[in-house]
Order: C-alpha cells, then sequence, then structure tokens
C-alpha cells in the first residue's frame, strides 16, 4: 500500500470527518432560513415591550386584562412569519416583539436585528402604542414605517 495509501486514507477521515461537523450545522443554516408557517389564528398574541422598562399591553386574540384586541394590528403580520435572526455577541438593545401561538410556543424578534418581514408589525404595534407619537420613524431600531 505504502506511503499513497496511508495518504488517502488520511484525507479521507478529513473529509468524513468534516463532512460530520458541517452537516448539523447546514442543516440548522437551512431550517433558520425557512419562513414560520402558520395561520393567522394561530397567533394568540403580539407583544412588543422593553423588558427593563414598565410593562406595555399585550395585544391578544381573547379578550384579557390589561390587553388590546389583536384585531387592530391584525392585518400587518406577514403569514408566514419570517425566521428570527441572530442577534450576535454584543447585542444589547431594548425592544423585543414577542408573539405567542396556540401551544405556548413563542417567537421573538429582536432587541437588536429584526428579519425584514416583522418591519411592518413591529411598526405597526409601536404607532398603536404610543398612539401615534413615534410617527414618522415607528420601525426597528428607528427605522421609518408604518
Amino acid at each position: 500500500m505504502g506511503r499513497f495509501g496511508r495518504l488517502w486514507d488520511a484525507l479521507f477521515a478529513i473529509f468524513l470527518g468534516v463532512c460530520v461537523l458541517i452537516t448539523p450545522v447546514a442543516w440548522t443554516a437551512y431550517q433558520n432560513g425557512r419562513p414560520i408557517q402558520v395561520n393567522a389564528e394561530d397567533i394568540v398574541s403580539v407583544h412588543l415591550y422593553d423588558p427593563a422598562a414598565a410593562p406595555v399591553r399585550a395585544f391578544t386574540r381573547n379578550a384579557q386584562p390589561f390587553s388590546t384586541p389583536i384585531g387592530e394590528i391584525e392585518s400587518a403580520i406577514p403569514l408566514p412569519l419570517p425566521h428570527p435572526v441572530w442577534q450576535g455577541f454584543l447585542c444589547d438593545g431594548d425592544l423585543r416583539l414577542t408573539l405567542t401561538l396556540t401551544g405556548e410556543r413563542t417567537i421573538t424578534y429582536g432587541p437588536c436585528r429584526y428579519p425584514e418581514g416583522i418591519a411592518g408589525l413591529f411598526a405597526t404595534v409601536l404607532n398603536v402604542q404610543t398612539s401615534g407619537a413615534c410617527l414618522p420613524n415607528c420601525g426597528p431600531n428607528g427605522a421609518p414605517g408604518p
């Protein structure tokens, strides 16, 4: 077999090792890039909040104390929902947009980065919460909207 046989064995082992390491990363990246398939009825509540600030009302499908009907913002909810984006290591933002689905599943966007498709919902929620005081920059991180 000789020297070249051992070289090919080593190269094959390295190739196999790389495949074993790369496959889960590639699969995760693929899954995280896909939109989240939900129906409008599956969204129980929408909540834009700063964890360090005073509580604000959530928009809910079923009437609850200290909540607002979701109908005011429902037309701004993108379907399918965009997948949340990675926030990075140095993220210390404040506003988070959380959608609660049936079955208590939650999807959180922000606080530092928001997918492009969620900006309209963010701006609409902030506009309603502030009664228009945020206009014209109600979007994520002060972007224009709605």
